[in-house]
């Protein structure tokens, strides 16, 4: 695993706990990212290799090594098929006929506020 991992550009994200909000501006999507997730994305500048991110992962959580490599492989390309990640020096390793349940990991928002309703007489305090 030789691609080194960088956050796309234009993406807004705020820490929420363990957990991360980012947010495209330019399209208005957004994604919630676990505490695994959000430990990959605060990692992913660019500089260091998929295998230094799995190393420094592994330390942190004391899982094995193996198992987090496959992790990190399937979720860096599920974050880069969002759009949310891109892998440098021109690697192939995308793993993209790996398939993982990514939901728990990252999931996209819909952060409307459900159907709109005409406001009562009263404006819209209260039922209508």
């Amino acid at each position: 695993m030789s691609a080194k991992w960088k956050r796309s550009d234009g993406l807004v994200w705020e820490e929420l706990g363990d957990e991360t909000l980012v947010v495209d501006p330019r399209s208005g999507a957004r994604w919630s990212l676990n505490a695994l997730a959000s430990a990959v994305w605060k990692l992913c500048d660019g500089l260091r290799s998929a295998d230094e991110l799995a190393a420094v992962l592994a330390k942190l959580s004391g899982r094995s090594l193996r198992a987090l490599r496959e992790e990190l492989m399937a979720l860096c390309s599920g974050l880069a098929g969002a759009g949310l990640l891109s892998a440098e020096s021109g690697t192939t390793m995308l793993a993209r006929n790996i398939e993982y349940n990514l939901l728990p990991m990252f999931r996209p928002l819909g952060l409307a506020s459900g159907p709109r309703r005409r406001p009562s007489p009263r404006g819209n305090s209260g039922p209508g």
